[in-house]
């Protein structure tokens, strides 16, 4: 068995590598102001939006203008997602980076707060990983330390008593 470290929030005082779990706003953390360069922007910082189209965007800031313009210069890249069927509203999901060397990451978008149970199964049906997770109502972000698996493709399921989805994703 491979172990793996799941890990639904972190926060760090350095700003590569702070994020939060729920996703209500985009902060200034991307940036900050250095008296002998000017703006420094963290561009390892990536921020990932759910849209009124019901689509994940992956956004990367990459400049900022400050005084001199106002303007914040970014890259957006569409995340494909996984509908889930659900009586009332749908949720969905999205498996970042795919494939994945070190670490993946799992976004949900959900309409309820439940326990959800996670797992991890190579394609031989072999489970890998089982954990529960407390999922709030709207965007989340579950991070995976996928280092220690074989190379290959592996299948990540998610359910609760309201709905089941699987996605595959590539260990590289």
């Amino acid at each position: 068995a491979h172990e793996i470290d799941f890990t639904t929030a972190s926060t760090s005082t350095t700003p590569q590598t702070s994020f939060t779990q729920r996703i209500d706003n985009i902060g200034r953390e991307w940036k900050k102001f250095s008296s002998s360069t000017g703006w420094v922007v963290y561009d390892s910082i990536a921020y990932f939006l759910y849209d009124n189209d019901s689509s994940f965007y992956r956004i990367v800031f990459t400049g900022f203008g400050g005084l001199a313009n106002g303007k914040t210069y970014f890259t957006k890249e569409l995340i494909n997602t996984t509908s889930i069927g659900e009586k009332t509203n749908d949720s969905k999901i999205a498996l970042y980076p795919n494939p994945a060397k070190n670490n993946l990451t799992l976004l949900l978008n959900h309409n309820k707060a439940e326990l959800l149970n996670i797992a991890i199964y190579n394609l031989s049906g072999k489970l890998i990983l089982e954990q529960q997770v407390r999922s709030e109502q709207g965007t989340q972000q579950y991070n995976f330390n996928v280092a220690d698996l074989d190379v290959g493709f592996y299948v990540i399921s998610i359910k609760s008593k309201g709905f089941y989805v699987t996605q595959k994703f590539v260990k590289q």
